[in-house]
């Protein structure tokens, strides 16, 4: 006599069922914070950013600002009309290098989706961070281009409440990105 043994047995279906259970375990435990690679996407490229602006100074001989906004969490790059003239007409926005459109940055979409400006402090809240055609930082109140200081301190652009921190040295410019406020 011929059987036909088709299908599997429970014990073979538990044991299929377990396996796929514990790699499923596994993988999960080890995908990456997509929020937390946004925010350092992010915090990378603002540094980036502020580097080319200190640059765009030396090169141009003008004073350049990155005016950032933590209300519409997005940030923009300004260069003086005429050197030491306290010109800022907001129209002359520096040009982005890959797009040659005007440079603007908008956080929390597309790519930068969820990433917040949460604080932007230099030497007072809500100042921009103005380069001089030596490359050295100040603080301006953009609206009151007279109020331009030397950077006091330490300058900071803060992202998600505490997630990352993009500091400006006082003294060179220099741009750090740190997790923790030092």
């Amino acid at each position: 006599m011929k059987t036909n043994n088709k299908g599997f047995t429970i014990i073979e279906l538990v044991i299929v069922f377990l396996v796929i259970g514990i790699i499923a375990a596994v993988s999960v435990a080890q995908m990456p914070d997509m929020e937390g690679m946004r925010i350092s996407k992010a915090a990378q490229k603002i540094q980036s950013d502020i580097r080319f602006a200190q640059r765009l100074a030396m090169q141009l001989q003008r004073r350049t600002a990155v005016l950032f906004s933590a209300a519409g969490d997005n940030y923009s790059i300004y260069i003086e009309n005429t050197y030491q003239a306290n010109d800022w007409n907001v129209n002359v926005k520096a040009k982005n290098p890959l797009t040659q459109e005007d440079f603007d940055v908008q956080l929390n979409s597309e790519e930068f989706s969820g990433v917040i400006i949460s604080e932007v402090l230099f030497n007072a809240a809500d100042y921009a961070l103005v380069f001089d055609r030596n490359g050295d930082p100040y603080a301006m109140d953009f609206i009151n281009p007279a109020t331009i200081g030397v950077l006091s301190g330490v300058g900071r652009i803060v992202l998600n409440t505490d997630r990352k921190y993009i500091l400006v040295q006082s003294a060179t410019g220099r741009v750090n990105v740190q997790n923790t406020y030092p």
